[in-house]
């Protein structure tokens, strides 16, 4: 009698023990999903962070090459002012040079003109002396 309590217990134990088993096991298979779903999120985690750090790195690099666009556009624009500003002197001082040219040479014909005509009334009260000299 008992040997077959001892080997009804027996029976009763082995299902326990593999129900046992059978949690541990399950136990161990939820947990190594669950380590891999972790592992699964941190690679995801850091290949987002990868991406969003590139994709910064691109938005810098392209703000910089703007900027950079822009300070050259800014001193191609200055220098071209510059050359604009440079030559509207040189017009202007060609212009004063050419007016003061055309200044002096008028002048020069007026008293060139003036000495003519002095000569002319020199001349002329010269023959109207002899004229009246003859007549007198």
């Amino acid at each position: 009698d008992e040997d077959a309590k001892a080997a009804y217990h027996a029976l009763e134990e082995v299902p326990e023990q593999a129900s046992r088993a059978a949690n541990a096991r399950g136990w161990a298979a939820r947990e190594h999903a669950r380590e891999k779903a972790k592992a699964r999120e941190q690679n995801e985690a850091r290949e987002k962070a990868a991406w969003e750090k590139a994709a910064w790195e691109e938005e810098l690099r392209e703000k910089d090459a703007r900027r950079k666009d822009e300070l050259e556009k800014a001193a191609r624009a200055e220098r071209e002012m510059a050359r604009e500003q440079d030559a509207a002197r040189e017009r202007d001082a060609l212009e004063r040079r050419e007016k003061a040219a055309r200044e002096k040479k008028a002048w020069k014909k007026a008293i060139r003109e003036k000495e003519r005509r002095e000569v002319e009334k020199e001349a002329e009260r010269k023959v109207a002396m002899e004229q009246a000299a003859r007549a007198g």
